[in-house]
């Protein structure tokens, strides 16, 4: 506060974009992500533990706001372990996307057409699959109204920029979809610059 517009400040703001700025994360989630598992896999038989398994890491558990990738393995790994044999046969053999995840230098769409390139056989397949259901998932979000403002956002985005303080969006989703919904809401001029799952990590 009180500092002038153009002074070289010592701090930075990062923040979220979805579930931090935009009120996004549920409807995605609910509505983009597990869609395109159903689109992808047929698991409808097992449809409420899918359900609950994908929500509990992705909105109420440490994992929440991850990369889209990571949230996958995970979310493999768990399933796995609580479905029904009858069911293991037809799940995405989790350890083909721990490989990609621990070799690509990019946890994106990017990096996955990569790795697809690279391999061959089973591996290649299952590669595929999770390339189609990336794919979906940005589909579906295209589909999606417009989200939210969470109430207070941007009054703090405008005291940050009249005050002379950068202030960076760094999100796990890809980069094009953060701003076209920030565009949308009119917030993208009060940034100095919006990373997605193309740049990096957030760490």
């Amino acid at each position: 506060p009180g500092m002038k517009k153009g002074h070289n400040p010592q701090h930075i703001i990062v923040l979220d974009s979805g579930g931090c700025v935009l009120d996004a994360m549920e409807s995605k989630h609910r509505k983009a992500f597990i869609p395109a598992i159903f689109d992808t896999w047929p698991l409808a038989d097992i449809y409420d533990l899918v359900n609950q398994t994908w929500i509990k890491i992705n909105l109420y558990s440490h994992s929440r706001g991850v990369n889209r990738y990571l949230a996958l393995s995970e979310f493999l790994h768990v399933l796995r372990g609580n479905v029904p044999e009858e069911f293991k046969g037809i799940l995405p053999d989790p350890t083909v996307l721990d490989s990609w995840i621990q070799s690509t230098s990019s946890l994106s769409e990017i990096g996955l057409l990569e790795g697809i390139q690279s391999s061959g056989g089973r591996v290649r397949k299952e590669l595929e699959h999770i390339l189609g259901w990336t794919r979906t998932v940005n589909k579906n979000i295209s589909w999606l109204p417009e989200p939210d403002v969470f109430h207070g956002a941007i009054p703090v985005l405008r005291q940050a920029y009249g005050s002379g303080i950068p202030v960076y969006v760094v999100s796990s989703a890809n980069r094009s979809a953060i701003e076209k919904e920030w565009r949308s809401k009119e917030i993208e001029p009060l940034t100095r610059g919006i990373f997605g799952q193309e740049d990096g990590t957030k760490v």
